[in-house]
């Protein structure tokens, strides 16, 4: 099993296959069983990406292994997708849009953001929900609320929300809801990460 090193002291004890990020030069690197060599050509900015929690670092770190694996480009790919649902009313959600990989793959969310456009009504706000149903049946979600248009970046323990151990994301799932009994307000998702 691989380790992921997080430092710019070079890990102690290495074995073969393990990663590690060094922040003072925002490289990563594999090690071979005997050197450390740099994984070169990462479409990524590390540096931008590293806050000091675990669930982003383990993300990226992982989107390093997948990178580095050798696999044939149809077992990963860059997944962008943006869902618009309809916004419900009177705090009811309107009907969901989901949001799912290719057939026989999974989503591995890095970055979520959630839209709103359109003119709020006075004291008006709009939770924008976001569902992902595991490889077990199972479900988590994560909701964002609004309360003038514009985007809401998901954080890193949002994203980790989104998260199960043992199980992978096989769709995920929008919907919106407006606080008023009627609204101008649209609502929308984009979703940046792997299919794997």
């Amino acid at each position: 099993m691989a380790h992921f090193y997080i430092s710019d002291n070079q890990p102690v004890n290495p074995v073969s296959g393990d990663f590690w990020f060094k922040p003072s030069d925002n490289k990563v690197y594999k090690f071979d069983g005997s050197a450390w060599n740099e994984l070169a050509g990462l479409p990524i900015d590390f540096s931008t990406l590293f806050s000091g929690t675990v669930p982003i670092e383990g993300l990226v770190l992982a989107y390093a292994l997948l990178a580095d694996t050798g696999l044939p480009s149809a077992v990963k790919a860059h997944f962008v997708k943006s869902a618009a649902p309809t916004v419900g009313t009177g705090g009811v959600y309107g009907a969901a849009v989901d949001i799912e990989p290719a057939a026989n793959k999974s989503i591995l969310p890095l970055q979520v953001k959630t839209s709103t456009a359109g003119t709020f009504g006075t004291g008006e706000t709009v939770t924008v929900r976001v569902t992902a149903t595991f490889s077990d049946g199972t479900t988590a979600s994560v909701t964002k609320t609004h309360s003038a248009a514009g985007d809401i970046w998901f954080a890193e323990a949002d994203l980790a929300g989104l998260m199960k151990d043992g199980a992978y994301i096989t769709k995920l799932s929008v919907d919106a809801t407006s606080s008023a009994a009627t609204t101008a307000v649209i609502a929308s998702v984009d979703v940046y990460g792997l299919q794997v």
